[in-house]
């Protein structure tokens, strides 16, 4: 979230601090609205970090060397 404030407002990182503690404790001030998914959103993160990660792993597993072919000169 602060790179996003510093990106979009072109702020220093104290500045976007600042920012992002006004925006959370008075956030009527800056359109801000609950998210009523947010709670089933963080579930389902987890499952889908998860899910990531074992398929990272998985290609990861099915890797062949590289040793000794035309791809091992970029290696």
């Amino acid at each position: 979230m602060l790179n996003l404030i510093m990106a979009a407002k072109s702020i220093s990182f104290r500045e976007a601090i600042t920012l992002a503690e006004t925006m959370l404790t008075h956030p009527e001030q800056h359109d801000l609205i609950k998210n009523e998914k947010h709670t089933m959103l963080l579930t389902t993160l987890h499952v889908q970090v998860s899910e990531l990660k074992e398929r990272a792993i998985n290609y990861f597993e099915q890797g062949v060397e590289i040793k000794d072919t035309p791809a091992s000169t970029y290696n």
